[in-house]
């Protein structure tokens, strides 16, 4: 079972962080694709990495639906 766990480390020479994902099931593999797919479209961008920070801020300024 994927436990979301994730593995920052920042690069010395760069500065940079290096973000690292584990324990994604390979049947999830499509569906994260996709996604990074339709925002580097949608963004106009190539980069993974901007692609995923626009999917997160996509996913952050969506209201919460509430259960129940």
């Amino acid at each position: 079972m994927a436990n979301g766990r994730v593995d920052v480390r920042i690069m010395k020479k760069t500065g940079k962080a290096r973000l690292r994902f584990y324990d994604v099931y390979p049947e999830l593999l499509e569906t994260i694709f996709a996604a990074l797919a339709k925002a580097r479209k949608e963004g106009n961008t190539h980069s993974d990495t901007v692609a995923l920070s626009y999917i997160c801020m996509d996913f952050l300024s969506t209201p919460a639906k509430k259960k129940g």
